[in-house]
């Protein structure tokens, strides 16, 4: 046991010398190094000299591992390229993101310049003046069909007025303020327009129901309608003007229904026809028994569709 601690003791002092040498050994290759560093950086002609001859020694050396190390090198600099590239494709990506917000917004304005330019073409007569809008709400609900527009008394509209879009007729203009106003559509249980079917005019009611499509009322008994007949206003009782399109004739089963030409789902842009009915009532002064008469007339939904009010 004596020896065998001996023998350890001795290999721990033999490892000492080494590890000191080691660290010697490194220590001058660093001061070396240094030295070499700043003589070059002040080109003094020793390192010029040693330089000199330590390049023709090395040539073989670099030129036998130029072979080997080609791959490696072929690697980092595709590595290199590659980090380029992702920058690059990042860069594309952002500019892609962007192209496409921008093409969005040029989609949208394509549409809404189409759906004005169509509802532009749309002319019901050259002696109503009309006022564009944009809806802004859609209060549709289970007792109610009715849209929002961003125009109102500030620019001339009141209640009554109709409410077209580049299809055709879609309801009325009711609770009018001063930037906004209320559109009563073909389809809510308040609406009743009188019309007329075909090429023989039979007289009939529009009557909305809170459903997709407004449904006919008060027809002749001796009327014969049939799928596809073309549905538009009459003119009677004065609140909208005559030959305004409102869709076409649909049956289903013993119910005769309307299906509008607008797609009162999706509404955008409208135009208001100030269309000044005597039926409306005075914006100033007082109210005329006559037109008090018609317009009580209209609301009561005469079943021939004469509103004309008599003294």
């Amino acid at each position: 046991m004596t020896v065998l601690r001996d023998d350890t003791f001795a290999r721990r002092g033999r490892r000492r010398p080494r590890r000191r040498y080691v660290s010697a050994l490194v220590f001058v290759l660093i001061f070396i190094s240094l030295a070499l560093l700043v003589l070059s950086r002040l080109d003094h002609p020793y390192v010029a000299a040693i330089r000199d001859r330590v390049t023709p020694a090395l040539t073989p050396v670099l030129t036998a591992l130029s072979g080997p190390l080609a791959p490696v090198r072929r690697l980092g600099d595709r590595l290199e390229l590659l980090m380029a590239d992702q920058e690059e494709i990042e860069k594309l990506r952002a500019e892609i993101q962007q192209l496409r917000g921008w093409q969005w917004k040029a989609q949208d304005l394509e549409r809404q310049l189409a759906a004005l330019s169509d509802l532009n073409r749309r002319r019901v007569t050259e002696d109503i003046p009309f006022v564009t809008a944009r809806v802004i709400a859609d209060s549709r609900g289970p007792f109610t069909r009715s849209v929002v527009i961003d125009a109102g008394a500030d620019q001339g509209l009141r209640e009554g007025y109709p409410v077209i879009n580049a299809d055709g007729l879609i309801g009325r203009l009711v609770d009018v303020t001063p930037v906004a106003a209320r559109v009563l559509l073909l389809t809510d249980a308040a609406s009743r327009i009188p019309v007329e079917v075909g090429t023989g005019q039979v007289r009939a009611i529009a009557t909305g129901n809170n459903g997709p499509n407004p449904i006919l009322k008060f027809l002749p008994r001796d009327a014969e309608l049939k799928a596809g007949q073309v549905v538009a206003t009459s003119g009677r009782g004065g609140l909208f003007p005559r030959a305004l399109r409102i869709g076409v004739v649909e049956i289903e089963g013993s119910r005769l229904g309307v299906r509008s030409f607008a797609r009162l789902d999706r509404l955008e842009f409208v135009s208001i026809l100030k269309f000044e009915s005597p039926a409306l009532p005075l914006t100033t002064g007082t109210v005329e028994p006559k037109r008090v008469k018609a317009r009580a007339r209209i609301g009561n939904a005469d079943p021939t569709g004469e509103t004309t009010a008599n003294e």
